[in-house]
């Protein structure tokens, strides 16, 4: 019987030792950061601290003064006889928009624009597959002409204009190739003719 009860006293200190070891072994764990990252308690966990206003009003006020007040502005002058130039606006209600449908410009500008929005979109994405294809094969100056039309992309959209202006006006670099190999009978002002704007704005 002593035996028996020296026995259990072992066990019951054994467990109590590892009980002590794992609760030692947790409130050293709890104390490490990484149990605090992991397990955050209910005083850390704080909530997100919101945006302050002062930081977003640059933004808020670009967009309302450059999208949203425009939009605004031109849905109450459609609905006006405004000029677009003095401060004189009477309400005319939908009389500018029953003349855009009597007008006999409605169908001209319509057509206009079809053609350039058929242009740039059927156009332009043709002749860069044409273009990417061709580049593909093994020609000498293949890195030249990569880089010949990749310099629009890199340049800036004003100076792109001056240029394309300067090679189509009418003492334009285009005019004066005219001339020089005696097809002077066809230079014209590009952009000003009626008949070509529309395709060189298209070809630009």
């Amino acid at each position: 019987m002593t035996e028996v009860s020296l026995t259990e006293t072992q066990r019951s200190q054994s467990r109590s030792e590892s009980v002590d070891r794992t609760l030692a072994f947790t409130a050293t764990a709890k104390s490490g950061p990484g149990w605090r990252r992991a397990f955050p308690s209910r005083h850390s966990r704080r909530k997100p601290r919101p945006v302050p206003w002062i930081i977003a009003l640059p933004a808020l006020l670009f967009l309302v003064g450059f999208q949203i007040a425009p939009t605004i502005s031109g849905g109450y002058y459609a609905f006006t006889d405004w000029n677009g130039i003095g401060s004189e606006a009477n309400f005319v209600g939908v009389g500018n928009f029953a003349t855009i449908f009597t007008d006999p410009l409605t169908s001209q500008a319509l057509y206009r624009t079809f053609l350039l929005a058929a242009g740039f979109v059927v156009g332009v994405n043709i002749l860069g597959l044409v273009l990417a294809v061709v580049l593909r094969e093994e020609l000498k100056s293949r890195n030249f002409l990569k880089s010949l039309f990749f310099l629009p992309a890199v340049l800036s959209p004003v100076v792109v204009a001056f240029v394309w202006k300067y090679v189509l006006d009418r003492d334009g670099i285009l005019n004066s190739f005219l001339t020089s190999i005696g097809l002077e009978s066809q230079t014209r002002s590009w952009l000003a003719d009626p008949d070509w704007a529309l395709w060189m704005v298209l070809a630009v």
